[in-house]
């Protein structure tokens, strides 16, 4: 008797783990469905995540250079160095080359102008132009070469940031963003070769 309930008991044990007709699926193969559909779900939900972060940081980005901009229109060179730093590290996440190219441009020229700036460049360069005594334009050329070593730094960086443009700038295409790269590395090679860098 106890053999015919241990074999009972073993006949609904197996019933229940094994299909009894070939339409029928083992619970097993169900759950393993189960968790290849789940799966599938958490992978289509974390791409519309990804997409939705991208947007979310492209808006960022533009956010950062437009405040970059706006900084270096008032000649407010530090801020707008922190903003365009934040919009190359978002360009960097989103692995964009084009706009790391950009970014990197614009960090240079922005140093440029500081440079500009802090050396009173401009009028400077007028003055030497513009003075005919060749005794009176070497000191001025003497006197601006010493004020704009003061300033060597902020020239050293600029060339940093277009030299890393320039490189990433030679992989890819656009003539305008290369003939603005080219201008301001032109104008950091000059100043270098015054300042005997």
């Amino acid at each position: 008797m106890k053999l015919y309930v241990f074999i009972g008991i073993c006949l609904i044990v197996l019933a229940s783990c094994c299909p009894l007709n070939k339409d029928q699926k083992p619970r097993k193969k169900k759950v393993k469905i189960e968790k290849k559909q789940e799966k599938k779900k958490l992978k289509i939900e974390k791409k519309k995540q990804v997409k939705d972060n991208a947007i979310d940081l492209r808006k960022e980005l533009e956010k950062q250079r437009k405040l970059a901009s706006n900084a270096s229109a008032k000649e407010n060179y530090s801020e707008a160095m922190i903003y365009g730093e934040k919009a190359l590290k978002i360009a960097k996440i989103l692995k964009d080359d084009e706009i790391i190219c950009w970014q990197l441009n614009n960090l240079g020229f922005y140093k440029l102008r500081e440079f500009k700036k802090r050396t009173n460049y401009s009028e400077r360069i007028s003055e030497i132009d513009n003075t005919k005594a060749q005794n009176e334009k070497k000191r001025l050329k003497a006197k601006a070469k010493k004020d704009f070593l003061l300033e060597k730094e902020t020239i050293i960086e600029a060339k940093s940031f277009l030299t890393q443009a320039e490189n990433l700038d030679k992989n890819l295409n656009d003539s305008n963003r290369t003939k603005k790269i080219q201008n301001n590395v032109n104008f950091v090679d000059w100043i270098y070769r015054l300042l005997d860098l």
